[in-house]
């Protein structure tokens, strides 16, 4: 909803804190293009990920029926069980509490929310699209969001700069003789075992180049190793992290704003009846542009880390 407004994350804060109320209109809001979202799924017979935003937004645009086609039965278990028969939508916490009648004024609303979604794939055909294949659908607009800098969980260009950011400090506590690196220091090192990044899952064809899920995984299998590694190292004489326990500590956090998206787009791997004869053809109809650019950064910090782990022998001596 607030991508729809044009809010990026500080928009939104600014927002909240002026009308505190705006938290319970969007989410009443979310709460009924959820069920536009559910319903055009249900009626095309596939998963909400893949659900096409264009086809929910047919149901926006019909007014009257549109808005009894959307809440026929059945309806989601959480709304069918209290729903009750006048068109109204329950509120977030599903409690079964009315927050707001369904009226065609309030479809009207939804529908120009939904519209900025939909119209992305106009902008597409218009200028170079970074996608191909079927219109945008519900899971490939919310990893596009997601992934997309500015917006409250796709900060991603920050977080990298952080991790850099520290891994400069702790050289500069090395330079200024702040940080000694300790034998402790350098077995943590060598065990997170950086080098030549092997990509093994999920099961590609063979003699194809990695899938964008076969780069993800191993991202993410470096941040949980990098988490357990980070919690061995000795902590500084004053009790606090050591700079190498810091660095290591960012960098998790950092590869680990891959795993939602990451999970999802496995999900839907997956669900394929069969194993795609073309990693890459697939990659390019389920990851947004945004997403492959986020993984791109973070290879790039991959190996930046992997260059400063190397060079923490040298600085012992």
């Amino acid at each position: 909803m607030e991508a729809a407004c044009g809010l990026d994350a500080q928009d939104r804060l600014r927002q909240v804190y002026s009308r505190p109320a705006i938290e319970q209109e969007w989410a009443t809001e979310r709460r009924a293009m959820a069920l536009v979202l559910w319903r055009a799924a249900l009626d095309h017979d596939v998963l909400v990920d893949d659900a096409v935003l264009a086809d929910a937004g047919t149901y926006l645009t019909l007014s009257k029926s549109g808005m009894a086609a959307v809440t026929a039965q059945p309806l989601p278990e959480d709304v069918h069980r209290a729903a009750p028969p006048d068109n109204r939508v329950m509120d977030p916490d599903g409690t079964g509490q009315v927050v707001r009648a369904m009226s065609p004024e309030f479809m009207s609303r939804l529908a120009a929310l939904l519209l900025p979604h939909t119209s992305a794939d106009v902008a597409d055909f218009r200028s170079a699209p970074s996608r191909i294949g079927p219109l945008r659908t519900v899971g490939y607009r919310v990893r596009e969001l997601r992934s997309t800098p500015g917006w409250i969980k796709g900060d991603w260009p920050d977080m990298i700069k952080d991790t850099r950011a520290d891994m400069a400090t702790a050289r500069d506590q090395l330079q200024s003789g702040q940080w000694q690196v300790s034998p402790g220091d350098l077995a943590a090192g060598r065990a997170v075992g950086l080098g030549q990044p092997v990509y093994d899952y999920p099961p590609a064809p063979a003699g194809a180049l990695p899938s964008w899920l076969q780069q993800a995984f191993y991202l993410l299998h470096l941040a949980d190793t990098l988490r357990t590694v980070a919690a061995t190292v000795p902590r500084a004489a004053d009790s606090k992290p050591a700079p190498l326990a810091m660095v290591l500590t960012s960098a998790a956090a950092t590869f680990g704003h891959l795993q939602e998206s990451t999970r999802e787009i496995e999900r839907l791997w997956a669900a394929e009846p069969e194993l795609p004869p073309d990693p890459m053809h697939w990659d390019l109809t389920h990851v947004p542009i945004t997403l492959r650019r986020e993984t791109d950064g973070l290879a790039q910090l991959s190996r930046a880390l992997t260059e400063w782990l190397d060079a923490l022998p040298s600085e012992s001596r």
